[in-house]
């Protein structure tokens, strides 16, 4: 299908306002790969927003994507100071209805080149949407707040690192008292 043709086709489906739209940027391109026998003409992306849809150009760095990734994919332990109960804070929530998405996430390989990057010779496009994504608006670590080792609440921290440690590897929790800091 030609790119007008495919604009018409998103725009007829989509139902909800979509605020922000980022795509891979061979979308920008004049001659792109593959249209490399075609006369240079508009751009795909001058094509789509002919027909009223715009996108922004998308950070392609790839292993600096593959860490946003993997920070997004991490579920963060948060303490409630006031009550000690631990609730979990993921970074990125995708919906059971991705269908492509959850087919082909979990067939993605490591580069055996390169192996802090995935093989891109596999299905990776549900991936890299999520690394364009992730690219856009990225996840800055948190600064870690230190207190006082022999405070309460310093203690109550290790006491808590200790219980997980014993569960984690079967030891008793003097044992893994002993081991955390």
């Amino acid at each position: 299908m030609r790119a007008d043709q495919v604009a018409k086709g998103i725009v007829e489906r989509e139902t909800e306002h979509i605020r922000n739209r980022i795509a891979d940027p061979s979308i920008f391109h004049k001659r792109a790969q593959f249209r490399a026998k075609e006369a240079l003409g508009s751009t795909i992306h001058e094509d789509f927003a002919a027909e009223g849809l715009f996108f922004t150009k998308a950070d392609n760095e790839r292993l600096q994507g593959k860490q946003q990734v993997h920070r997004r994919l991490r579920v963060d332990e948060v303490l409630d100071e006031s009550t000690g109960e631990l609730s979990y804070q993921p970074h990125v929530q995708i919906f059971n209805d991705c269908d492509y998405f959850w087919e082909t996430l979990p067939a993605l390989t490591e580069d055996e080149k390169r192996p802090e990057d995935v093989d891109t010779d596999g299905p990776d496009h549900g991936y890299d949407c999520l690394r364009y994504m992730c690219m856009d608006r990225p996840v800055r670590p948190r600064p870690v707040a230190r207190t006082d080792a022999g405070s309460f609440q310093g203690e109550r921290r290790r006491l808590i690192a200790a219980k997980k440690h014993a569960q984690r590897h079967g030891v008793s929790l003097a044992a893994a008292y002993r081991r955390v800091r």
